[in-house]
C-alpha cells in the first residue's frame, strides 16, 4: 500500500495521522492568495481557517480543522517575501494535540499582476522531533472579473527535501480562490482545493475562508 493510502486510512480512525506523519503537516492547505503583487513598501496580513476533507477508495470523512495566518511583505514591484504560520489538528480533538509549521520563500510576479511564481519552503515545529523540510513551488494565475473581485487557480507541488520520507511520492495540489474587495484595503477569500498523487487512490479536499489586510505606504 502507498504511503498516501497509509496516511488517509490513519486519517479517518485516529489520531495518529498527525502524532507519528508528520509530512501531512507539510501539506500547506489553501494559497489565501492572488497573482496580484502587494507593492514596495507595503504589507498584506491575511488570516485564514481551513477544513480538511479525506476521501479514500469509495469513502470519505472530514478529518482537519487548519487555522493560519500569512504576510507577504513587498520589497519591489514584483518581489514580495511571504512568511506563514498554520496549525493543523484533528476535528475531534483540542488545536493543542496539533501540529504546526512554518513556511517561507519568495513571491515573484509579472507586470500585469496575472501570474505569479511563489516559491516557499516548510518545516514542522514539533518538539522533540527533527526537522523535516520541504519545497512547495506554486504558480497563482489570476483573472480580473470586476475592479474589485478575481479569481485565483493555483497549481502547486510538495518536493520532500528528505530522503527516505514519507511524502516522497511528491502529492499535487489544485486550488481555486476568489478574492472579493470591501470597505478600504480588506479582501474576503473563499477557496477551495484538492490535494492528491497522480495516479494514485486517494485525495484531501480542502475548503475555506481567508481575510486580507493590505497597509503601508508605497516606497518611491
Amino acid at each position: 500500500m502507498k504511503t498516501i493510502k497509509k496516511l488517509l486510512v490513519l486519517g479517518m480512525f485516529s489520531l495518529m495521522v498527525l502524532q507519528t506523519n508528520q509530512s501531512v503537516a507539510q501539506i500547506i492547505f489553501g494559497e489565501y492568495q492572488s497573482a496580484k503583487m502587494v507593492g514596495k513598501g507595503k504589507i498584506e496580513a491575511t488570516a485564514h481557517y481551513t477544513g480538511v476533507n479525506l476521501s479514500y477508495d469509495g469513502e470519505s470523512l472530514f478529518a482537519f480543522n487548519n487555522l493560519g495566518l500569512q504576510t507577504g511583505f513587498g520589497f519591489g514591484e514584483r518581489f514580495e517575501l511571504r512568511v506563514r504560520y498554520d496549525r493543523l489538528w484533528f476535528k475531534d480533538y483540542g488545536i493543542g494535540d496539533g501540529i504546526s509549521f512554518i513556511s517561507i520563500g519568495p513571491k515573484i510576479g509579472t507586470k500585469n499582476n496575472k501570474i505569479a511564481f511563489h516559491l516557499p519552503f516548510s518545516t514542522a515545529l514539533e518538539e522533540g522531533a527533527g526537522a523535516t523540510w520541504f519545497f512547495n513551488p506554486a504558480v497563482l494565475f489570476t483573472v480580473p472579473l470586476t475592479t474589485n473581485t478575481h479569481l485565483t487557480f493555483t497549481p502547486k507541488y510538495l518536493i520532500s527535501l528528505q530522503e527516505g520520507d514519507a511524502f516522497e511520492e511528491n502529492p499535487l495540489g489544485l486550488n481555486l480562490g476568489a478574492g472579493i474587495g470591501f470597505m478600504r484595503n480588506w479582501v474576503a477569500r473563499p477557496e477551495i482545493g484538492l490535494t492528491f498523487v497522480p495516479g494514485e487512490k486517494g485525495s484531501f479536499f480542502n475548503f475555506g475562508l481567508g481575510a486580507s489586510w493590505i497597509f503601508g505606504k508605497p516606497a518611491n
